[in-house]
């Protein structure tokens, strides 16, 4: 039984690790690539693409462009993938 729960807690502790990493993976593509400002990341377990996906995480990200735009993206990550962006839009649009 103690065999068995060490097994268990390492993986929910590997699993939650993974976790963290790819979201922190994505706040710093936003920030360094696309020079934005965060606003939130929150995971999106049914997302644009959730469905079959098992080796990556799906986040719902708001960020600031460099213009002033504020951005709301869904993005995909995994801890052997890179960062992947889908469903763009702007919801706030500092442009005139």
């Amino acid at each position: 039984i103690l065999l068995t729960l060490l097994i268990i807690a390492s993986a929910a502790t590997l699993a939650l690790w993974q976790f963290f990493h790819c979201k922190r993976k994505v706040a710093n593509y936003i920030l360094r690539e696309r020079k934005g400002n965060l606003i939130r990341v929150c995971w999106a377990p049914f997302g644009p693409g959730w469905f079959g996906e098992k080796d990556a995480f799906i986040y719902k990200v708001q960020y600031e462009d460099p213009q002033g735009d504020t951005h709301q993206i869904f993005v995909k990550s995994g801890l052997f993938s890179g960062v992947y962006f889908t469903d763009d839009k702007i919801v706030e649009s500092k442009r005139k």
